[in-house]
């Protein structure tokens, strides 16, 4: 059985996987959905505080060991920050594949100020790096939610949770943090990698995430999604990248599966 090994990212919870759950498990996939450390719809600005990205890879390579060895293949698909911490889990363990959704940047890929013009309300609080912080709806509205429906947008933004700052410091500022919490070393990353990024996304290009795959190697397996913003397992077509990412899956693990044969 192939397993699908959910990673979200900033803000979320697993419940933005929940149409790709129904999706894939119909499609016969062992569909697994972690959350990260603390992240809850009803969490308070306390409960995130202080946790790095060290922290939630931590907890993520604990949760897919669990399930890995009982899966024949195992792939890990990553969305906006999540991309980031996908890699990272990556890097520790040996997924057969890696899809990102609209990628945030990892250390060195980015600008100086890769996000932080989107969300300048949480940059402009002070200290936000001690607290657990969220971005107003306007600021998701206008970054995040900007392809949706205004109905879609406020049921999208009251399921948001606080995020920490620690660790939005660590992936937007990582020119200041000198244990590089969120460097990516893509020589360990050792299997084929989708990258697959809306053209309207408003918080992390399509031109980043073009930077990003070309970083990886893995340049071929890009794909510009004309209709899509940022976040896309929540669009209205959510149903065409899924089914482009099952396409890919059944591509990339078919000639896995026969070069073993060959083996």
């Amino acid at each position: 059985m192939t397993t699908l090994f959910f990673v979200h990212g900033l803000w979320a919870t697993p419940r933005i996987w929940e149409n790709y759950q129904d999706y894939f498990s119909n499609l016969g996939y062992r569909v697994i959905c972690p959350a990260l450390p603390q992240h809850f719809s009803k969490n308070q600005a306390q409960h995130p505080a202080q946790l790095s990205l060290q922290n939630y890879v931590d907890q993520l390579e604990e949760d897919y060991r669990l399930v890995a060895e009982e899966s024949n293949h195992i792939v890990i698909v990553g969305h906006g920050a999540g991309c980031v911490l996908s890699q990272q889990l990556a890097m520790r363990t040996e997924p057969d594949a890696l899809i990102l959704l609209a990628p945030e940047a990892a250390a060195g890929l980015g600008n100086a100020f890769p996000t932080t013009r989107a969300l300048k309300d949480i940059c402009a609080t002070p200290l936000f790096w001690q607290k657990g912080v969220k971005p107003s709806f306007k600021s998701a509205r206008e970054y995040l939610f900007n392809t949706m429906t205004e109905k879609q947008a406020q049921a999208a933004y009251s399921q948001m949770c606080f995020e920490s700052g620690l660790a939005l410091k660590e992936l937007w500022f990582w020119y200041l943090d000198t244990k590089n919490r969120s460097e990516i070393e893509r020589e360990k990353i050792d299997c084929p990698i989708m990258t697959l990024a809306g053209a309207k996304d408003r918080y992390s290009s399509a031109r980043t995430a073009r930077r990003i795959s070309r970083h990886l190697g893995q340049g071929r397996h890009f794909h510009r999604l004309q209709k899509f913003g940022h976040m896309i397992p929540l669009e209205d077509t959510h149903f065409e990248v899924a089914k482009q990412m099952h396409v890919w899956l059944c591509w990339q693990l078919g000639m896995q599966s026969q070069k073993n044969k060959e083996v």
